[in-house]
């Protein structure tokens, strides 16, 4: 189709200009992209077909060769070609919203060296995590992929949910964006499996009934009360650190237990913090496997079910 005045592209492409190319390809924005037919063609299986059957008619005004179309813009017309050219500077996937688009524009050319490269970008996203909505964004992307576009990715699909999962995050009050891959049924998913975590969490930092001291401290526990005085805050602190911790560390640590044994004034009941070592590391221990394996108490599986 041949363009009209109002149609033409407002610029070249700055790097995409080269004077040996033999198709145009034009973004949405009106920016015009000089390329080589072999390039396009070796790397997209779309690019392929869609050359193939490309009219001698529609020709771009300024060097008479044959345009395609596109409708992405600029940015990601220009990172497409970055992969396929080996160009030294591949673009930049430094926000999600780039990322996402550059993976649904590889995925609709098919474009297998940028799904690739996307793929270790999301990689890195989710290991470097520093927002909450993260884990979430790139469970959904994830999902996306494996359902919509048949790239299956069970480990980091696995890492996002376990990340979601084992924190406090509140899927109910994460905003249209970030929840825009998911479904209601995977947020109620996700919701249900927060809740079977955090009540075997709950079950562990709870006071075992078999839990005896040696002594008592009669000034701040009566005869009735098994429980020692200093254990609330204690466990209301553990179970603080429980949902906000982000690496498979132990919550009863040596530094930890050294700080609250000097909190604990109490000459007794600082006694029975001490005695209490052995049964923390036991808390400790099913912590750290329920960190790892999910299960526990409530089952909870990382496992997540392909859609039908």
């Amino acid at each position: 189709m041949t363009k009209t005045e109002a149609d033409k592209p407002t610029r070249a492409s700055e790097l995409f200009s080269s004077p040996t190319t033999d198709v145009i390809l034009l973004s949405l924005d009106g920016v015009a992209f000089s390329a080589h037919r072999v390039f396009l063609m070796e790397a997209s299986p779309v690019f392929r077909e869609m050359l193939s059957t490309l009219q001698p008619g529609a020709e771009h005004e300024s060097r008479s060769l044959p345009s395609l179309d596109l409708s992405e813009i600029e940015e990601i017309v220009d990172g497409l070609l970055r992969w396929i050219y080996p160009c030294p500077n591949k673009p930049a996937t430094d926000t999600w919203e780039l990322l996402e688009s550059y993976f649904e524009a590889a995925w609709k050319y098919r474009v297998d060296v940028a799904i690739t490269a996307l793929q270790e970008r999301l990689n890195v996203f989710v290991h470097r995590a520093k927002s909450k909505s993260t884990p979430v964004r790139a469970y959904g992307l994830c999902l996306w992929l494996r359902d919509t576009c048949g790239l299956d990715a069970p480990d980091l699909l696995t890492l996002a949910r376990k990340s979601i999962i084992r924190t406090d995050t509140n899927l109910l009050q994460m905003d249209a964006v970030t929840l825009k891959r998911l479904t209601a049924m995977d947020v109620v998913n996700l919701t249900n499996a927060q809740a079977a975590y955090r009540r075997r969490v709950d079950r562990i930092l709870s006071f075992p009934k078999s839990w005896t001291f040696s002594y008592r401290c009669s000034q701040h526990t009566s005869k009735e009360d098994r429980m020692p005085p200093w254990w609330r805050a204690f466990r209301s602190h553990l179970l603080t650190k429980a949902k906000n911790r982000t690496a498979q560390d132990p919550l009863f640590s040596s530094s930890f237990l050294a700080s609250w044994t000097e909190l604990v004034t109490c000459l007794d009941c600082r006694g029975q913090l001490t005695c209490a070592e052995s049964e923390f590391r036991r808390m400790d221990k099913e912590l750290l496997v329920l960190w790892e394996t999910g299960t526990g108490g409530d089952l909870v599986c990382w496992e997540i079910k392909k859609a039908v």
